[in-house]
């Protein structure tokens, strides 16, 4: 079927074409005009070079900035104490996937986890940036050589406000994926364990000192 809307779609856009090469220029018939209207492009750029749109617009970016908010409206808990849990990963599918030979991938039904097809190469932390111990937390985490792709998700504050604490691009976590990896706690450090997510959460009270990220 696609092949064929195809096909009609590239007869249509060569005739098109076939169309345009063979005009004949005729010459002009009647009395003609010089066009007296401003050209469209030269005041559009004249609009946008103007100081007073230039700042309406800086104004109005500065306002949607300053009014995000995290999609969080509910802080989640401090952990008190450290802790350990796992999840599986394996979904089943809700639908058939084709294999493009007129047969199938995968059925409807079938269960697949992705860790055995593919290696997680990254660390997820996620914190709240509200807390000072949690980003100290964080800071005595990245000392880790070994550390692989880190992935910061912010779990509440404001985004815009908090971002600033770190040297890194942050993310907010959300709430699919607060589920979908039951935190309960935070801080957590999610890695992959053989084909099972582990999920540590740490009791953030003995991080103490000052907040070095990205200082020299």
């Amino acid at each position: 079927m696609w092949k064929l809307i195809f096909f009609f779609s590239f007869t249509f856009i060569f005739q098109c074409f076939a169309s345009f090469a063979s005009v004949v220029e005729l010459g002009n018939f009647g009395s003609t005009h010089q066009i007296s209207e401003p050209d469209i492009l030269s005041e559009i750029e004249e609009r946008v070079n103007d100081p007073q749109v230039q700042e309406n617009a800086k104004q109005a970016l500065k306002k949607a900035v300053n009014n995000y908010s995290h999609p969080m409206k509910e802080r989640t808990s401090w952990a008190t104490q450290d802790s350990l849990h796992y999840i599986d990963p394996t979904y089943t599918l809700p639908y058939d996937i084709p294999n493009g030979h007129g047969g199938f991938l995968y059925r409807k039904g079938h269960k697949i986890n992705p860790l055995h097809h593919i290696v997680f190469h990254q660390t997820i932390f996620i914190l709240d940036p509200t807390d000072k111990r949690q980003i100290l937390w964080l800071q005595n985490e990245f000392k880790n050589k070994e550390l692989l792709n880190p992935l910061v998700l912010l779990s509440f504050g404001h985004m815009i406000e908090d971002a600033q604490k770190f040297p890194f691009p942050v993310y907010a976590m959300t709430q699919d994926l607060k589920e979908f990896f039951q935190i309960k706690k935070v801080p957590a450090k999610i890695t992959q364990a053989a084909d099972l997510m582990k999920i540590e959460t740490f009791n953030p009270e003995k991080y103490e000192g000052e907040i070095s990220f990205g200082k020299k």
